[in-house]
């Protein structure tokens, strides 16, 4: 299973759209090194899934095959609003190509997190895809609903989302004061980073989610990149020890043009 938060992040004049996740996979094992978030050819969005891998992920993976067939689709001559419309209309049409299924309900609870930004619209767009058991269909929600009435959109998605959310809220205060009275901001910065690094940190081999924080950013100038993290803790007397990268400990020589995040600080840059 999985937790998974896409977010819409403020910083100085500027937005960032971001997707991240834990890295666990369970079903009778636990594997800490699962790459749950991908980003598309095209380079402007991005898809995280949440649910039972053995369905969840070849929905995604067929959906991110397919999404590069076209030029009008790699080049973005088509918006990301309708690309998503195309991602839905694959990830249906493959799980309904599901059959002699043993268990009816093992679909139920995947979800999947897809964000980007739209050239027609100049703004982020974020969605949260849910299977609908009366229609048998993956139905799309957009979040434009703005948290705790002044941070910004956010989307949650996986079995350990309330958590998450709970976190997000015990922090907010923590950080904010109870009613907020302290934000001055204009929306969300990293905390619901923040919020997933408490939560990662908190969970033991038992638990449903687990290993590294994972994270991908889409920025306003269209395009995509996924964010190293420092896992569990920079080593500041060796930074390339304990990278990480959607999921996967780099070894400790490899080289890596990607920047990297401090989950203590969520200050980030790349190594030179």
């Amino acid at each position: 299973m999985t937790v998974v938060v896409g977010w819409i992040r403020e910083i100085n004049d500027a937005q960032e759209l971001i997707i991240a996740s834990d890295s666990r996979l369970c079903g009778g094992y636990r594997w800490d090194n699962c790459p749950k978030i991908l980003t598309f050819p095209r380079n402007d969005c991005a898809i995280a899934f949440a649910g039972e891998v053995g369905y969840a992920y070849p929905l995604m993976m067929q959906a991110y095959f397919a999404s590069g067939e076209t030029y009008q689709a790699l080049d973005r001559a088509i918006d990301v609003s309708k690309f998503n419309g195309f991602l839905l209309s694959q990830i249906n049409s493959m799980q309904k190509a599901v059959y002699m299924k043993a268990d009816k309900n093992d679909i139920n609870d995947n979800e999947f997190v897809v964000g980007g930004y739209s050239w027609k619209q100049k703004r982020f767009r974020l969605w949260h895809y849910k299977y609908n058991k009366s229609m048998n269909a993956f139905n799309k929600n957009e979040y434009d609903s703005i948290y705790e009435d002044r941070f910004g959109k956010i989307v949650f998605a996986g079995d350990a989302k309330d958590r998450l959310n709970k976190e997000l809220r015990t922090l907010l205060k923590e950080k904010y004061q109870d009613d907020y009275s302290d934000f001055k901001g204009k929306g969300f910065d990293m905390e619901p980073f923040e919020a997933l690094v408490r939560l990662l940190k908190k969970a033991d081999p038992s638990d449903t989610i687990g290993g590294a924080p994972q994270m991908v950013k889409v920025y306003e100038h269209m395009n995509t990149k996924p964010i190293g993290v420092y896992w569990p803790q920079k080593d500041i007397s060796a930074v390339y020890k304990n990278r990480t990268l959607l999921g996967r400990q780099l070894f400790e020589k490899e080289k890596c043009d990607f920047s990297f995040i401090d989950p203590d600080t969520c200050y980030s840059g790349k190594i030179f």
